[in-house]
């Protein structure tokens, strides 16, 4: 048993075997200066009334030992405890608490999750006509009600009653206003969600290529219109039996990679097409969950057809290239060269001196000597010199 005493405020008994819903609706009350007091179970709740009176017992119904209804019965068979006020704390889960709580005798209800003010307002409602319950005391006698193939005996008051149903009325308008404000949350959400969605698909297509999402399995998630438009629509498909027509995976597939090192890998796949084929690059990064697991592969497909296209043209370009280096840098065919002087006319008419002429059209360069022929008709004297050295 703990108790707190706070002046003449209101008295209330809570009666919850969970001290930490306990110490939560204690929380609330106090905060209105109400008196509060705890006890953990129904057995514990009566041995604390044969020594204090409360103005209201508050008790959870699902107890150990002795639940609300039980303690509900045994309050209103006492001459002294009779007319306290009792209220009951429930899910209101079946339609058989209502009658139960007033075969039990019980005042009110008060539904979890606990709301702040609606617990203050049955409390205060209970107060505000107890001094009417007091001086209209209509009985009812005791009558026998069957419901949902149960009979139930009820010998509460008519005042009680109609405290009870309004109770459990103002409870379901209370959880309906709940489940309006929780459906509005919901909806909100849902545009939300919608727009985001809507600027996600508007950016993938802005990138204007084919973006896929593929299952650990390999089965096709996702593909966005660029992705059909290349391949096809293969949603619910394994990808190697809707791109490759094969029964297993690719030996190269870039998801299966990306799966195996949560890297990202590329390749180019060649599909064909209409009068040819198209070719395109395949980049495969894995899709991850909040804690890191990888959890699918998202796919990039680029057609890069005009790629291929410019990288051929520039081969081309490249081996013409390389051919007229080399036709520039070997002289060939007919040269116009002067029968006298031996200069030769280039493609601009001008004459050059032979070597001159070699050395611009080929990659020959020159040193400079002199033959025996030359020598000896110039340098007579020089030429024998070196005729006896060579006989000795």
């Amino acid at each position: 048993m703990n108790t707190t005493a706070a002046g003449n405020h209101l008295d209330i008994l809570i009666v919850e075997d969970s001290r930490t819903q306990a110490e939560h609706l204690r929380y609330i009350l106090e905060k209105k200066d109400f008196q509060v007091s705890l006890a953990a179970n129904g057995e514990e709740a009566l041995h604390f009334l044969e020594n204090r009176l409360p103005d209201i017992v508050v008790t959870d119904i699902v107890m150990p030992e002795m639940d609300g209804y039980e303690l509900c019965r045994r309050i209103r068979a006492d001459q002294r405890l009779k007319d306290l006020p009792v209220i009951l704390v429930t899910a209101l889960s079946e339609p058989t608490d209502v009658i139960n709580g007033l075969e039990a005798g019980a005042n009110n209800f008060i539904t979890k999750p606990y709301d702040e003010k609606f617990i203050i307002s049955r409390i205060e409602y209970l107060i505000a006509n107890r001094q009417l319950r007091e001086t209209a005391k209509t009985a009812t006698g005791s009558e026998e009600v069957f419901f949902s193939g149960h009979t139930y005996r009820i010998s509460a008051e008519r005042l009680q009653i109609l405290d009870l149903l309004l109770s459990t009325y103002e409870n379901a308008y209370h959880q309906n206003q709940e489940l309006l404000v929780t459906q509005t949350k919901l909806r909100e959400s849902n545009e939300r969600l919608e727009e985001e969605k809507a600027k996600t698909e508007s950016i993938i297509a802005a990138i204007g290529d084919g973006i896929g999402i593929h299952g650990r399995d390999l089965t096709i998630l996702y593909q966005n219109q660029i992705h059909i438009s290349y391949f096809g629509d293969h949603r619910g498909e394994k990808c190697y039996q809707a791109y490759g027509d094969t029964a297993a995976p690719c030996i190269h597939c870039p998801v299966l990679t990306s799966f195996n090192d949560g890297r990202i890998h590329s390749h180019e796949m060649v599909k064909p097409a209409a009068g040819g084929s198209s070719c395109f690059e395949i980049t495969a990064s894995p899709l991850r969950d909040a804690t890191g697991g990888i959890i699918a592969g998202i796919t990039v497909a680029r057609n890069i057809d005009r790629r291929k296209r410019l990288e051929r043209e520039r081969e081309k370009l490249i081996e013409e290239l390389q051919e007229a280096l080399a036709n520039i840098k070997t002289l060939s065919g007919l040269l116009p060269i002067c029968a006298s002087c031996k200069k030769i006319r280039d493609d601009k008419g001008y004459w050059n001196q032979i070597e001159t002429y070699i050395k611009n059209h080929s990659d020959a360069t020159f040193t400079h000597g002199i033959c025996p022929d030359c020598m000896e008709k110039l340098y007579p004297d020089v030429y024998e010199i070196m005729q006896a050295k060579n006989k000795d």
